[in-house]
């Protein structure tokens, strides 16, 4: 990637956002780590992201909850959902909002490319400056 994309990874389990961030960055990603959905959208607020690595259950406020304030505050950022969550507890996302899920445990190929797919495909703009 000549390009740097800026990655924000919210997880919980402390061990997920570590490996996560630390194969984007082999491959070139920006990335930043937060544990839970209020952190995230702090983070959403300082700062522009192409792709937001997104958990569902998690405390204080979580992925769903995380989802919905997205698509209602407008924030531009691609979603792709890893949890560990049934399929009926992903049967109802926002497709609009929602790029892609990834099921735990993900298989690490699956998780670049999709992130590579969607970088390309939705235009994201590597970002270059903070808002």
């Amino acid at each position: 990637m000549s390009e740097q994309h800026r990655v924000l990874v919210v997880d919980d389990d402390e061990a997920i956002r570590k490996l996560i961030a630390a194969i984007l960055r082999r491959r070139s990603f920006s990335v930043d780590t937060v544990s839970n959905g209020e952190e995230a959208l702090k983070k959403l607020a300082e700062h522009s992201y192409s792709i937001m690595l997104l958990d569902l259950m998690m405390p204080r406020l979580d992925g769903f909850s995380v989802i919905e304030r997205v698509r209602d505050q407008k924030i531009a950022v691609e979603i792709v959902v890893v949890t560990a969550a049934g399929a009926s507890q992903v049967k109802g996302l926002d497709h609009s909002v929602v790029r892609a899920v990834i099921s735990k445990p993900f298989d690490v190929t699956q998780l670049v490319e999709a992130v590579s797919r969607i970088c390309n495909e939705s235009g994201a703009r590597p970002t270059a400056a903070d808002r």
